[in-house]
């Protein structure tokens, strides 16, 4: 057991003291959406794989979290879900991530943004964690790799200097990815080649995204993968540390807001550039590649409140930064068209959000109106005013559309 004295002791005893029953509910992905790095021996899966048997262990040992621990809460696995919906989060406080395929959707990713604004909370590891799903925090990933000892960025972090004891460095991991650019509301904790563990605050919750898996699981080693490195008593507690970083109050319940439906298309340019709102607006697209249908709604989200958007869309697929008057990037090229017919162009609302359902028989081009045919990829974007700190504008991530 991992054992500290004194007034942080104090602060977390009190802050679980009223709430002592209540489980700390943690959802994972289930095997659906496993890694397995080549190796199916190593079972990955967080909640019932042998590779993280020893994590489990750690957990559920009543004194690191359960009645009279250092968190005075016990863990809870909730049954696993295919993907993370706003009606599986409702029962959460906390989702584990470490390692899916695919990546996020862009519903998922939404869903997880709104489930930390809540409070709730969400630990992250695995190689590509950087990308899914740091995009929803705003991260991008370097999508070079290698192994290699990571030093503490800051050592006063709740990850580093947490409720289970300091966590001493440096510390070694096996192949793994860091973030690019962190973004506006991340913050580095530990580094190698780059940042390799981060936080990420947003509204009343945290995330904690590390771009590794090895590092805490037991896996054996194979021919495509590197063996875990538990049990190992700094590992474990940095591990602790985190789940106790993301911890909501026991009060917390998380009220579904997002409302998505499958989407249609590929997003590209993620993420775009951000806003005042401190993350970068994201563009979906709903209904159905099939043309003759004529059933496709674009969904602008993210944005700043109560300012004026429109869509747009072209042929042709580009990359334009800066922007006269802009700070985005515009990720259409060739006949850029605009929506500005009657209700086109909208207030983004309390919400920041716009939708419309666009007509592709009359698509929107410089040389005037097309009809969006089988065979076709159109590509789409929003525009938006914005207040940054000055009067100016920006765009969203993009989604361009194979039609059938």
């Amino acid at each position: 057991m991992i054992r500290i004295q004194g007034s942080l002791l104090a602060l977390f005893s009190l802050a679980t003291a009223g709430f002592a029953q209540e489980p700390i509910r943690i959802l994972t992905l289930d095997s659906t959406r496993d890694t397995h790095c080549g190796c199916i021996e190593q079972e990955l899966n967080i909640a019932t794989g042998s590779g993280y048997s020893r994590v489990r262990e750690v957990l559920f040992d009543q004194s690191n979290f359960g009645m009279g621990g250092i968190i005075g809460r016990p863990i809870e696995f909730l049954p696993q879900v295919p993907e993370f919906t706003p009606t599986a989060l409702a029962k959460a406080d906390i989702v584990l991530t470490n390692g899916h395929t695919p990546h996020l959707s862009m519903c998922e990713s939404l869903t997880l943004a709104e489930f930390v604004r809540q409070g709730g909370g969400v630990f992250a590891f695995w190689n590509n964690a950087a990308e899914s799903p740091g995009v929803a925090f705003d991260g991008t990933m370097n999508p070079n790799g290698t192994a290699g000892t990571a030093t503490i960025d800051d050592p006063s972090s709740p990850l580093i200097a947490g409720p289970f004891g300091t966590v001493v460095g440096p510390i070694g991991f096996q192949f793994h990815r860091v973030f690019a650019d962190l973004g506006p509301i991340g913050h580095s904790v530990l580094s190698t080649f780059g940042p390799l563990c981060a936080v990420f605050g947003l509204g009343a919750g945290r995330a904690v995204i590390i771009g590794d898996e090895e590092w805490c699981n037991n896996a054996p080693g194979c021919s495509l993968c590197g063996h875990g490195f538990l049990p190992d008593s700094t590992r474990e507690r940095l591990f602790m540390n985190c789940v106790a970083a993301v911890l909501p109050d026991a009060s917390f319940q998380y009220v579904p807001t997002v409302v998505c439906s499958p989407s249609i298309g590929t997003q590209y340019c993620l993420p775009a550039p951000t806003n005042s709102t401190g993350l970068a607006g994201l563009l979906r697209a709903e209904g159905t590649t099939l043309a003759s249908a004529n059933n496709v709604t674009l969904i602008a989200e993210q944005l700043p409140a109560n300012v004026f958007a429109m869509f747009l869309a072209s042929e042709y697929e580009d990359y334009l930064s800066p922007v006269h008057n802009s700070q985005g990037a515009l990720c259409l090229g060739g006949f850029v068209g605009r929506f500005t017919g009657p209700e086109e162009i909208q207030s983004s609302g309390p919400q920041g959000t716009i939708s419309l359902q666009i007509d592709l028989i009359s698509v929107p081009t410089s040389l005037g109106f097309e009809i969006a045919e089988a065979g076709e990829t159109w590509y789409f974007q929003a525009w938006h005013r914005d207040s940054n700190p000055n009067v100016t504008s920006n765009f969203t991530s993009a989604v361009s559309i194979t039609f059938e």
